[in-house]
């Protein structure tokens, strides 16, 4: 139900996005998935890491649940013996666990995506920031940053 409200309320603006930024839209979607399945693909290889444990990488690197559930689905209907299907379902949680929200993939987005796209993202979060009201003020709301700080102490019983 959740996410068929999400989709409904903000479906026709991801098609209108969608529509007219077809081309570099498909080629950073393109870009993505190959980094992913790439740079799962080569560490698995490296590593001479399981079935089991490179579904779990991927899924984890690409933030992914789903590929879970079919990684695990897959390696059920492959029919290994009992045993060992339980070694490699059980590794996939783990390697998932291991990887989940590692670097790379924001990394990724945030470097080479603007490129990809054709944007400045420095002067778009700007000119957001601008239409929305937003003030950027050094010390002001939703910073950490203070111009002077103090600390005092009184030690009660001396003179």
């Amino acid at each position: 139900m959740f996410l068929f409200a999400i989709g409904y309320g903000v479906g026709p603006q991801f098609v209108r996005c969608i529509a007219q930024h077809r081309i570099p839209q498909a080629l950073f979607a393109l870009v993505v998935s190959l980094y992913g399945l790439g740079a799962a693909y080569l560490a698995t290889t490296l590593a001479g890491y399981d079935v089991g444990s490179a579904a779990g990488l991927y899924s984890g690197s690409q933030t992914n649940s789903a590929s879970m559930g079919l990684a695990t689905d897959a390696i059920n209907r492959l029919g290994p013996p009992p045993e060992e299907t339980r070694k490699l379902s059980d590794a996939i949680p783990v390697a998932y666990a291991v990887t989940f929200g590692t670097m790379g993939s924001p990394i990724l987005l945030g470097l080479l995506g603007p490129t990809l796209l054709g944007i400045n993202l420095e002067e778009v979060c700007r000119r957001y920031e601008e239409e929305h009201g937003i003030k950027r003020a050094l010390g002001g709301p939703g910073t950490a940053w203070y111009r002077f700080t103090l600390r005092a102490f009184r030690v009660h019983g001396s003179r």
